[in-house]
């Protein structure tokens, strides 16, 4: 897997790799994280147009699942130590 870019957009690190066929995009907010595989054949202006994708919509509605997961993370952690 090779890392084509890395950078900051709000408050998430966001990472592009190349591997295997696919671009992969990891967005990342503390321990959680989400990541998307896009077929190298669907992008033709390479990580340029990864990053138009990765636009300001998507961010946050990257968030809302970043919320998401984190209550159900803490929700389901509350459950094993009661």
């Amino acid at each position: 897997m090779r890392l084509l870019e890395q950078y900051q957009q709000q408050n998430f690190t966001v990472s592009i790799f190349q591997w295997n066929g696919k671009y992969q995009v990891k967005i990342e907010q503390g321990p959680l994280i989400q990541e998307y595989k896009i077929p190298e054949d669907r992008i033709s202006n390479g990580v340029d147009q990864i990053k138009m994708l990765v636009s300001t919509d998507f961010i946050t509605q990257a968030k809302t699942i970043f919320d998401l997961m984190g209550s159900n993370l803490i929700d389901n952690y509350k459950k094993t130590i009661e």
